[in-house]
C-alpha cells in the first residue's frame, strides 16, 4: 500500500494544483487553517485547498432531509428531491446506496439538508450537500464496533424566492449541489483510472 501511494502521490499533487482550488492568501480574513473539508497544500508561500475524492467507492448512500415549520405545505417532497440527486449520481456511475456491511454504518453517505422558511411573499431556503465518511483520527483509538464519521466534502447555498418559484428553485439548487459533487467524483475517478 505504501508503494501505491508513493507512486500516485505526484498525480494527487498535480490534481490539487489543477483542480479548482483557492489560495487563502487571497481571501479576506484568511488564516493558516482552512475551514473547509478536503486537503491543504503549501505552495509558493500560500496554502491551497481542494476537495479530495480520490478512491471514493462508487456506492454512496443518499439521504435527503427537508426541514420546514410544522403546518407548512410545500409543492415538492423529499422523494422528488432525492430523485434529482439519484439521477445526477447515476449519470457518473455512482450507485446511490451504500454497501451494507454487518456492524458498520452506511458510509460513505451523501446528505442533502434543505431548510425552508416562509417570509412575506415568498420563502428563504438553504441547501447543504455533505459527504460523510468513516475516518481514523490519530488522537483517538476506538473500539472496532465504533466508527468516527466526518464531513469530507460540503457545499452550501442560501436563497430567497417568490412564492410561485419555490419548487423550481429547490429543484435547481438540489440539482446544482448534487451535480457539483458528481462532477468532482467523476474528476477523481478518471484520475484513479489513469493511475492504474
Amino acid at each position: 500500500m505504501k508503494y501505491f501511494y508513493s507512486a500516485i502521490l505526484p498525480l494527487l499533487v498535480s490534481s490539487l494544483l489543477s483542480a479548482p482550488n483557492f489560495s487563502f492568501a487571497e481571501q479576506e480574513g484568511a488564516t493558516k487553517a482552512a475551514l473547509h473539508p478536503g486537503i491543504l497544500a503549501y505552495r509558493d508561500g500560500s496554502w491551497l485547498w481542494s476537495d479530495h475524492l480520490f478512491n471514493l467507492p462508487n456506492n454512496i448512500d443518499v439521504v435527503v432531509e427537508l426541514t420546514k415549520p410544522s403546518g407548512l405545505d410545500l409543492p415538492i417532497t423529499n422523494d422528488d428531491l432525492k430523485n434529482i440527486v439519484t439521477k445526477n449520481f447515476e449519470a457518473v456511475g455512482i450507485t446511490p446506496y451504500a454497501n451494507l456491511v454487518p456492524g458498520k454504518p452506511n458510509l460513505p453517505s451523501f446528505h442533502v439538508l434543505i431548510m425552508v422558511y416562509p417570509i412575506r411573499d415568498g420563502y428563504t431556503f438553504t441547501v447543504i450537500g455533505r459527504l460523510f465518511e468513516g475516518v481514523n483520527l490519530e488522537r483517538v483509538k476506538l473500539d472496532q464496533r465504533v466508527t468516527m464519521q466526518a464531513v469530507t466534502w460540503d457545499r452550501t447555498s442560501i436563497h430567497v424566492v417568490s412564492t410561485g418559484k419555490l419548487k423550481d428553485e429547490l429543484e435547481e439548487s438540489v440539482g446544482e449541489v448534487s451535480k457539483e459533487f458528481a462532477d468532482r467524483y467523476s474528476f477523481f475517478e478518471n484520475l484513479r483510472l489513469k493511475s492504474q
